[in-house]
């Protein structure tokens, strides 16, 4: 196994097992205890999903630095080392994840499904109690009460000013936005994506009527 197999399967292990300890906290502890032990695994959740992003980083720096070097024909004289360490520290400014961003990704929102108790099996955004639909919004995980939003990709809604505004910061970094239900397989939302579904936007509405 090569290094960098190594490195993500570290990475994945270590994201698999703050998941499995945070359902055991679950089953253990409470009050305030749980709260600190539960937010100490958010930190840790994002800590690897940083990482993740820090080394794949530092792949693509170094990649263009052995295309820059073999087009020069190595020159002996330069400092590669201060080369590299100056370009990864330029892409990790300008493409690096702040804390909205890591508590996007899907992994994140798959530990907040298990610390919240909700279904895990991929229809994170739609929960029916007494048969009544109540849609909820992925990134924020609270009920859609304005304007709902729909991916005619995979077919999951959001409230319209969370996902617009999660598309405009991944635009300017020029990064793909991933839709955050756990178990989806939509790495890319783009504008022309989205679409109001008239039938949710009623069942919104009677959801929100009944609510007051």
């Amino acid at each position: 196994m090569g290094d960098e197999d190594r490195q993500i399967k570290y990475i994945n292990v270590g994201m698999e097992f703050t998941s499995k300890v945070t359902r055991k906290i679950l089953e253990n502890l409470e009050g305030e205890e749980r709260h600190e032990q539960l937010e100490i695994m958010r930190n840790i959740m994002t800590d690897y999903i940083k990482m993740e992003n820090e080394y794949n980083t530092s792949k693509k720096v170094l990649a263009k630095l052995k295309k820059g070097l073999e087009a020069e024909n190595a020159d002996m004289n330069k400092d590669v080392e201060a080369e590299y360490r100056a370009k990864l520290q330029e892409e990790l400014n300008s493409s690096g994840a702040d804390e909205e961003d890591l508590r996007g990704d899907s992994r994140f929102q798959q530990l907040e499904s298990i610390i919240s108790g909700s279904n895990t099996a991929g229809d994170d955004d739609l929960m029916v109690t007494d048969d009544t639909e109540t849609y909820i919004d992925p990134w924020s995980r609270k009920p859609i009460v304005d304007d709902p939003i729909t991916n005619r990709k995979c077919k999951h809604t959001y409230e319209k000013a969370t996902v617009m505004k999660f598309l405009e910061k991944y635009t300017k970094s020029k990064k793909s936005l991933k839709c955050p239900v756990v178990g989806c397989g939509n790495n890319s939302i783009t504008k022309t994506d989205l679409y109001s579904d008239t039938e949710i936007r009623k069942t919104i509405a009677r959801q929100n009527r009944a609510g007051r």
